[in-house]
């Protein structure tokens, strides 16, 4: 009876590495189908927040704030859509991230309302103390 069950574990774990895992074809940013226009570029400061979503990037030089999320709701920031160099460099609640973002949304920029956006590509990333401000 061992031998059988052990049998079928090892098909399905081969039948799984062939088919791979399904759900990373949803994790991508600038092809997932819940993007409601073109990717852009913004040179901003990536920063873990208190709140949802908790992934949050400052458009240096405005006063907006994107949301880092997996589809168009805030709620739905457990897993967000950003390259691991990223998430790596964040180290939690530890940095600021400054960096080149490409974007892509889930929801339309509206004066007042955060935007829900994925992360394609993070490049150019400076790590600065959480908290830290700039000014001497």
């Amino acid at each position: 009876m061992r031998i059988v069950i052990a049998r079928i574990v090892i098909m399905l774990m081969a039948v799984t590495a062939a088919i791979g895992n399904p759900g990373r074809r949803e994790r991508d940013c600038r092809g997932n189908p819940k993007v409601i226009a073109g990717c852009f570029s913004i040179h901003g400061r990536a920063f873990a927040s208190n709140g949802t979503p908790d992934l949050r990037i400052w458009r240096i030089g405005t006063r907006r704030i994107l949301g880092v999320t997996a589809t168009s709701m805030p709620d739905d920031a457990e897993e967000p859509i950003a390259p691991e160099n990223l998430l790596r460099a964040l180290g939690g609640t530890e940095h600021f991230v400054f960096g080149d973002f490409e974007v892509c949304p889930f929801t339309a920029e509206r004066e007042g309302e955060m935007q829900m956006v994925c992360v394609q590509k993070a490049n150019h990333l400076v790590l600065k103390p959480y908290g830290w401000s700039g000014k001497r």
